[in-house]
This record gives C-alpha cells, structure tokens and sequence, in this order.
C-alpha cells in the first residue's frame, strides 16, 4: 500500500489550532477512518458502536490487477453503488496540525468521544470480498464472498501494515484479522505492533495512535513530514494477509476448512502490487415481525386506568360541523369498520408497507362508510383543548388531519404493535394537543375523545395502542 500527496501550501501553525484544532482534526480522523475501517470491513458511521445498539454495516474489500481497474471499481462503488469509497483516499495533509505532540493528545479526544457515544472500534456485522484480483497462494482462496456476524452479534477485526520504506510509505505486507471477542483481537494487534506493523485498526487506541504518527510526522524532528508522498493512501500492497481461522465457520462451506488451517494470502497477479479499493455502506436495520406498516389497518386502544378507556372509534354525525362524531367504544368493531383505522402516510401510496417510525406523520383514515379522516375542529370540548371528529380531507386546516406518533419509552426506531404510543395533532405547526380520552357517554359510547394541551393528562388517559 502506497502513501502518497501532494503537498499543501496551507499549513496550520499552533495559533491557528487553538480553539478550532479539536473540530479540524475530527473531520480529518473521521476520514482517516474511513479508509481504514473499511479495510477492516466496517462502516466508519458505527464503528465504535455497541452491539446491542448499532445498525447493521457492510464493507466491502476488492483486489483488483492494475490501476485504471481499480479507478473504474472506484466509479462503480461511489457513483453507481452509491457506497462511501476510502481508498484511494483524499489529501489530509493540509489539515493536520504542525507537531508531533499535538497530535496523539488530539487523536486521543476524538477516540474517547467516540467510544463513549459508539462503543468498540473495528467491528462490523456483514462483509463482502472479492480477492479475484489477486494470486492466492491458498488454491481456490481468490474468489467472492461474504460472511455475517453471529446472530446478535459482531466480528471484531485488526488491520495493520508492515511498512518497506517511508517517504512514500510503501506497505510491503497488509494484514487483516478477524475474531469473535475484543480480548483476541486486542492481543493480535499488540503481536503485530511488536512485529513492527503500523496497527491502524483495532481496540488499542494507544496503537493506532502510534501507526498514524509514524505515517504523518518525523519521529527525529517530531515535526509534519513535508515530502508529498508521505500522506495519500493509494491502495497498493504488495502482499495481502486475511486470517479468518478464528471465524472460519462464517464463511461459505468451500472455504471454512482452508481458513480454518491458515490464512488467505495474496500476491499481485501481475506487477509488483495489489491495488484495493475498500467502501462502506450503511444498512437499514430490518423491521420487526411486529412493526406497524402504512396502508394497514389497525384497532387503537385507549390507555386509561391500565388501558380500559375502550377503541378509538366514530359514531353519529356532524360533531363540530365535520362528518362523524368519535369517541371509544367498548369493542373494536362496533359497527362496520367504525373501530378500524388506517395509517394513511403523507406521501400517498407509494409507502404502503413500509414501517413506522418514531415521529412520523401520518393520516389516520376511519373505515366505516365513506373514507374520512381523524381531524380536530373546534376547542374547549369535554373541558380539553380541541375536539376530535372526523373530515372528508386529510387536511382540512393548516394540518389539522396529522397525527405524530411518539413511542413513550423511545426517542426512535421502529414503531411496533402493542407499543405505547402518544398522538400529537398536527394543527397549526404540532399545537393541536395530544388525542385524550375525557369524560364518558359520548355518542351513547365509553368515553369522549378530544385533545389534551400535554402527554399526561390522566391515568393513561393520553396513552394508545395499535393493535390487530
């Protein structure tokens, strides 16, 4: 792997730093890992964060033979694929600060701030490979592949460097690890640096701290390196080391027996180098089995007094000059879909099927007789804030048919059956109050509907349930 750059005129002094260097330094770390995060089959966007609360990831490393193959790989990833290409990375040297002794201190705040929002850095959950591009000294090992974390779980890798010379930084061996714990990969990276690899990914911050200095600064001056080969990563190597023995059953069945005895290793097919390109991708978590979907149906149901405040339902006509009165009854389905709602969303039906989010907006379409739509028209009903009936139109005043629904104990995700959910009106930019049951024996029905000035009235009495 070659490092190269062109040499910047606008270099920082220590006076420019201060107050701004932390900021400028973030940005530049977080490309900085994107190139080698990805190496290790990771999205940069998660890579510090927990298992039980990261979103999916999928990076991808590709071999190819030469250098115009690999820009056109460059081309297909980015602008086709739409994936977030590392390397061959851009020029970072403009922004890193003069000396030595500012950086391990800087990079050192960026790690921690990340880790405490992220978690464990190196760790991913889907990885695609191709190695066709390269000789495999492993017969039948250069070919395409993926592999998936355990379920519930995450594979932690270590991605190093043996350097040939510096000045360009030329990457004589690559090496990539992967494993099922951080206490292994932990020890591989620290056998590594002791090998005199420059660690660049791994759960060592002391380690990556290290390989980056040693790329950027002089250690004898202890001063930015001024050569302008010294910074761009190329994404050539002359030889490609990947060890899945610790994972080795991941992997598809013709491969898990030669990954299980040794590492995958890979010379240039032709020349002197591989040349990789190394992307990320981020990925959508799948919904749950349970989650609400627009375009479907639903009966919801009131949460007073542990949730005995009856289904949100319509009866009788003309409540407040709109078409039918609502209400809860004591049933889901009183009269011919008059307990039946559904989630109607605010880009029509193109999004039938896909799930609901915390804080989404959306219609809520009444199915008895003709379609109509829950609305608030009129204040003071039932001494609560607006009341509620049902209109003919999805937005009969400035957003007066839209509904957000905010799960009570989650800030976002996926909405699911059964969840606790608050309704807050959309009218007048969200100043609509939240659907409430108040008072009893509205429409000869269980409770009176109308909208509360907060999300805590009474007794669950502002709670709702989706449910089938």
């Amino acid at each position: 792997m070659v490092i190269k750059n062109h040499r910047s005129e606008n270099n920082f002094t220590n006076e420019e730093y201060s107050g701004d260097f932390v900021k400028k330094l973030a940005a530049i770390l977080a490309a900085l890992l994107s190139f080698v995060l990805c190496l290790g089959g990771v999205n940069p966007a998660y890579a510090q964060q927990a298992t039980a609360t990261q979103p999916p990831s999928r990076g991808i490393t590709t071999f190819y033979v030469t250098p115009e193959q690999q820009a056109e790989g460059v081309k297909v990833y980015r602008d086709i694929l739409k994936y977030d290409v590392a390397i061959p990375n851009l020029d970072l040297s403009a922004m890193l600060p003069e000396n030595l002794s500012d950086f391990p201190a800087a990079y050192k705040q960026v790690l921690e701030a990340a880790r405490q929002k992220n978690g464990i850095n190196g760790s991913f959950t889907q990885g695609w490979f191709d190695f066709q591009g390269a000789s495999a000294v492993v017969p039948g090992t250069n070919t395409l592949f993926t592999i998936d974390a355990p379920a519930q779980g995450r594979i932690y890798s270590v991605v190093a460097g043996l350097p040939a010379s510096q000045c360009p930084v030329k990457i004589a061996k690559t090496s990539i690890s992967f494993f099922e714990n951080v206490a292994d990969a932990e020890s591989k990276a620290k056998e590594l640096a002791a090998q005199k690899y420059l660690v660049y990914v791994s759960p060592v911050d002391a380690l990556t701290i290290s390989a980056f200095s040693q790329i950027f600064y002089d250690q004898t001056t202890g001063k930015k390196k001024t050569d302008a080969n010294c910074f761009l990563v190329s994404g050539a190597t002359e030889d490609v080391k990947t060890d899945f023995t610790k994972i080795f059953y991941l992997l598809p069945p013709q491969l898990q027996q030669p990954a299980r005895q040794q590492p995958f290793e890979f010379n240039p097919r032709t020349g002197d180098s591989i040349f990789l390109v190394n992307a990320r991708k981020s990925l959508s978590p799948l919904p749950p089995a349970n989650a609400l979907k627009y375009g479907e149906i639903y009966n919801i149901q009131n949460g007073y007094a542990g949730f005995k405040g009856g289904f949100l339902d319509t009866r009788a006509t003309g409540c407040q000059g709109n078409v039918y009165c609502v209400s809860t009854a004591t049933s889901t389905n009183r009269d011919s879909g008059s307990g039946s709602w559904k989630i109607v969303s605010k880009k029509g039906s193109a999004d039938n099927g896909k799930p609901v989010l915390a804080n989404d907006e959306f219609y809520l379409q009444n199915q008895y007789g003709n379609a109509t739509y829950l609305d608030t028209r009129g204040a003071g009903c039932n001494d609560d804030k607006y009341c509620v009936s049902t209109a003919t139109s999805t937005n009969r005043d400035i957003g007066s048919g839209t509904w957000k629904i905010i799960p009570s104990n989650a800030k976002d995700g996926f909405v699911t059956l059964a969840q606790e959910v608050v309704l807050q009106n959309g009218y007048a930019n969200f100043q609509g109050g939240f659907l409430d049951t108040r008072g009893a024996g509205c429409q000869s029905n269980a409770y009176c509907v109308s909208t509360a000035i907060g999300p805590t009235r009474d007794s669950g009495s502002t709670l709702w349930k989706f449910i089938k």
